[in-house]
């Protein structure tokens, strides 16, 4: 994605030099902020204050004199770790009281303004909205670590964190702040390997720096705003990246085949002291991003909403009480700067409709889920706010994943221009989005997935020519023709992946394959069967055995064919047991296909059952990454998949029952390097 012709490269705004955002001119103010000169900017502001391209090695400490000297300072580097301990221990147990005096007095009111909205027989709808939110803000004011109900994949990461960290994990958010911090080995060891990174790299991990401590963020978040911030001009070129920086121990893999990444803890210390020090973003005491944002055009949302309370009063107190008017333009100054809103962790989405219209120059507008886990909740309190939409021309990408209570896309988001990624996924409240979507011009990436009350396809969607990644794509039986089809896809010429989703058993029929097998620049493939379609509605099982005998070999000279260009086809609850003509190891010869992903329903026939004998023609002859996951019905030996697929190097085998002599580690993976 390349950022030339775009408006914002012709209005630059870098950070101002002093702290003060009230010194940016005024013309300057309201342009929009071009990321490459400010960012460079922002290296610039680093090496201004000594820290050069290649610092020198740090000097080592002093040696201990001798085996005594050598014990006592350990001894007393001991003692005062439990000191600390015992400190920090005494404050939370006080703290705990505290909080736990407050939460019972905030129940009791929260008890008895409910009884009595219970004994008033008016029960409007506005009132009992408002009241569910105050209790929503509280109820998320319960550490999760005392529910009763905590979840089970944050149990896990926490135990991983733990043992990976030790104990020492628990003070490193304590080193913001710390004077010895910055002048330990440790953290000037970091530097100097940080500062040898070349320029894009730094960029790339300052802005990773507002994810919280033992945060686990997904790779696909991260490719994307590298390539939207002009980091990397393509998510392949930023792929390169992330591999360089894991490489080089800045950046760890979260899992063993798991898309989702985390820092060491140590690392993004240093991190947040690196980026404040540039004012990337601003940090409380603890490390922990804030919604403060004056003077870094760089804001996130962390449970205050974007201007809290404190907001006003901190400005107030510079002016006077009777000037509110001023304490406002003020604030809305500041939103007309800021280039960046993240939600780092606000549950409760609600803006003031005007100040969210005023954020004018945006280019990234993050406010959906970037956690790994997927019960991470959050939800709009009103939607009406994104009417203002529109007035956010240069935003790039949109993130409303996982937000619940959105019903329809409003209209406004057609006047996001300048659009390039719209990430819709898990949207649960999604029925509709706007049938003028072709608006969209400069859309490169649309993710509908898991919003499975989205049952219409608008036909705009065919124009959408710029469009690479195209997911959570419906195919319905009852209404294909009323709205986009996959042969209207036929006009995305660089279409690269396509993720179906579908409620039809006999999916896809020769049609459908005729028309996939004309988008040619296609290389990803995913289609998954919904519920119902594992099914068997014929009650008679010789009559339905033998339907699937007639549709197998119906077709099977001649038939359609997927394109060659495809590299990766992943089916998800496959809803047959017979291999359909297009999957049949004899019609993709001519594929390029490298991966092949089979997980769950009722497939059984991966080539074993196809007469391969010693016919090539037979077998998988280029795939090299093979998962098959949850099959209970195939059934095969591993000296028959070895001749099948000839160049496999890599199996993941997950609770498939009859594929036997196997030789995978307890995981269920096989990997010819090892």
């Amino acid at each position: 994605m390349s950022t030339d012709g775009d408006p914002n490269t012709d209005h630059v705004q870098s950070p101002p030099p002093t702290k003060k955002a009230d010194n940016v001119p005024e013309t300057q103010a309201q342009a929009a902020p071009e990321k490459t000169s400010r960012w460079k900017k922002t290296l610039n502001m680093l090496r201004s204050k000594g820290h050069t391209t290649k610092p020198p090695l740090p000097l080592p400490l002093a040696p201990p004199s001798s085996h005594r000297e050598a014990v006592n300072q350990g001894a007393a580097s001991l003692r005062q770790f439990i000191e600390a301990d015992l400190r920090e221990m005494h404050k939370e147990a006080k703290d705990l009281t505290k909080y736990n005096n407050r939460l019972t007095g905030d129940l009791q009111i929260l008890q008895s303004i409910f009884d009595d909205i219970k004994n008033n027989k008016q029960n409007e709808e506005e009132t009992l909205r408002k009241f569910r939110r105050e209790v929503m803000k509280v109820k998320l004011t319960i550490p999760s670590n005392i529910g009763a109900h905590k979840d089970k994949q944050e149990k896990k990461l926490q135990l991983i964190k733990e043992l990976i960290c030790g104990e020492e994990t628990k003070r490193i958010p304590q080193l913001h702040k710390n004077p010895l911090f910055e002048t330990s080995m440790e953290f000037k060891d970091f530097e100097v390997r940080y500062d040898m990174l070349e320029d894009h790299l730094k960029l790339c991990l300052l802005c990773l720096s507002i994810f919280p401590h033992g945060a686990v963020v997904k790779k696909r978040l991260m490719l994307q705003w590298w390539v939207v911030e002009g980091f990397a001009p393509a998510e392949e070129v930023a792929e390169e990246y992330l591999k360089e920086l894991m490489d080089k121990g800045f950046i760890i893999e979260a899992a063993p085949g798991v898309n989702s990444c985390r820092f060491h803890p140590f690392h993004r210390s240093v991190l947040v002291e690196l980026a404040e020090r540039a004012r990337v973003f601003k940090f409380g005491k603890a490390g922990s991003p804030t919604q403060s944002f004056e003077g870094t055009f760089q804001a996130c949302l962390t449970g205050s909403g974007l201007i809290s309370y404190e907001d006003f009063k901190k400005k107030n107190d510079e002016g006077t009480l009777d000037e509110p008017i001023k304490v406002v333009n003020a604030l809305i100054q500041e939103l007309e700067k800021l280039h960046l809103l993240v939600n780092v962790d606000e549950h409760i989405l609600e803006f003031i409709d005007e100040w969210f219209g005023k954020m004018k120059n945006l280019n990234i507008l993050y406010l959906g889920r970037w956690k790994a886990q997927v019960t991470h909740h959050i939800e709009v309190e009103d939607p009406k706010f994104f009417e203002k939409l529109g007035s956010l021309r240069y935003v790039k990408y949109l993130s409303l994943q996982g937000v619940s209570n959105i019903i329809a896309l409003h209209n406004s988001i057609l006047e996001l221009t300048n659009l390039e990624v719209l990430d819709l996924r898990a949207c649960s409240n999604l029925e509709s989005i706007p049938e003028r979507i072709e608006k969209l011009q400069k859309l490169k990436q649309l993710d509908m997935s898991e919003c499975y009350l989205l049952t219409h396809m608008p036909k705009g969607l065919s124009q959408l020519t710029d469009l690479r990644v195209l997911k959570g794509f419906f195919v319905g039986k009852d209404e294909y023709h009323k709205g986009c089809t996959i042969g209207g896809l036929q006009k995305l010429k660089f279409l690269e992946k396509l993720c179906i989703y579908t409620d039809w058993k006999d999916f896809p029929k020769e049609m459908h394959v005729a028309e996939m097998e004309e988008l040619k620049a296609l290389t990803k493939l995913t289609i998954t069967w919904g519920v119902g379609t594992n099914t068997n509605t014929n009650n008679d099982p010789k009559t339905a055995e033998d339907k699937e005998k007639h549709e197998a070999s119906a077709g099977t000279e001649g038939s359609a064919k997927l394109p060659t260009s495809l590299e990766k086809l992943d089916l998800k609850c496959f809803p047959k047991e017979k291999t359909p003509s297009w999957l049949r190891v004899e019609n993709l010869q001519g594929v390029s296909l490298r991966k092949l992903y089979i997980r769950g329903g009722k497939f059984r026939d991966i080539g074993q059952y196809q007469g391969v004998a010693d016919d090539e023609t037979k077998r998988w002859t280029k795939v090299e990454r093979l998962r098959l996951k949850y099959l209970g019905e195939i059934e095969m030996e591993w000296r028959q998949l070895q001749g099948l697929f000839p160049k496999l190097e890599y199996l993941e085998k997950v609770r498939c029952p009859n594929l036997t002599l196997f030789p995978c580690d307890v995981k269920g993976v096989w990997n010819k390097k090892d």
